[in-house]
């Protein structure tokens, strides 16, 4: 417990760099590890900037994912080319660059 209340200092941190203003988009490549670090980082960043959306560079189709995205709500949509335009602001979770095509740009 005494290790995470030495994060105060870098969590405040981290935060005081999020703008209003900003648009985010939180990139995935989805399974449930994705999936859920992307609802909680979303979940973190909704009420600090002014809008943040999530996308996966797949096509979802296994139930098991697509019953965890209807039963947890969780507002995912296809990246579609140009869609980086409309925001100022990206994580990408649960991968890495080279793990998708699309990750690359």
């Amino acid at each position: 417990m005494a290790y995470f209340k030495n994060l105060d200092e870098q969590i405040a941190t981290l935060l005081s760099l999020l703008k209003k203003e900003e648009r985010w988009l939180i990139l995935i490549n989805a399974d449930p590890d994705a999936l859920s670090s992307a609802l909680a980082l979303r979940r973190i960043l909704v009420r600090r900037v002014k809008c943040v959306d999530i996308a996966q560079v797949n096509e979802i189709k296994r139930p098991d994912n697509l019953a965890m995205i209807k039963y947890l709500r969780i507002p995912t949509k296809m990246l579609t080319d140009g869609m980086a335009t409309e925001y100022d602001r990206f994580a990408l979770v649960d991968s890495q660059p080279h793990h998708h095509p699309k990750f690359a740009g």
